[in-house]
């Protein structure tokens, strides 16, 4: 999903939440040293709060468009403080609209393990749900595209 014009993705696109909001992201943002330092070095959450605002923006978006219930943090970003993920949530709430505040954003209890968890979820939705996931995120990334480029 597209959260900005700028910002090489790992996926090789431009601009993606990745290029934003991933755990390296976050690194390059803050200037930690690592992910140990990005989680637990209490003098860089202050820069947390700006770099946390695509995240949000872009899980906004997300949220609507799939009408989520809830979200969750995978990978290395699982292990983020009580203190981040409060401040995440509270911008993801700020940019939802009154009737969805109440989606949650929880972390994997499988911490780096947890993208397992998600490339799972996607395929049984895809093979056994059928709610679409996957086609939807197209749609959800196109608009965003289609917004970033002024169309």
């Amino acid at each position: 999903i597209r959260a900005q014009r700028e910002g090489e993705c790992s996926c090789g696109g431009r601009g993606c939440i990745g290029a934003v909001a991933s755990g390296k992201a976050l690194i390059a943002a803050t200037g930690a040293k690592g992910y140990r330092d990005l989680l637990t070095n209490p003098a860089i959450f202050p820069l947390w709060k700006d770099a946390l605002r695509p995240m949000a923006a872009t899980l906004s978006m997300a949220v609507q468009a799939l009408s989520a219930k809830a979200v969750m943090i995978t990978g290395e970003m699982a292990g983020i403080s009580d203190e981040a993920l409060g401040h995440l949530q509270a911008l993801l709430s700020s940019a939802l609209p009154p009737k969805r505040k109440d989606v949650r954003i929880f972390r994997s209890q499988n911490k780096d393990k947890g993208a397992r968890e998600g490339a799972a979820i996607a395929a049984l939705d895809e093979f056994f749900y059928h709610t679409n996931l996957l086609s939807r995120l197209s749609v959800i990334e196109r608009m965003s595209s289609d917004f970033q480029n002024g169309i």
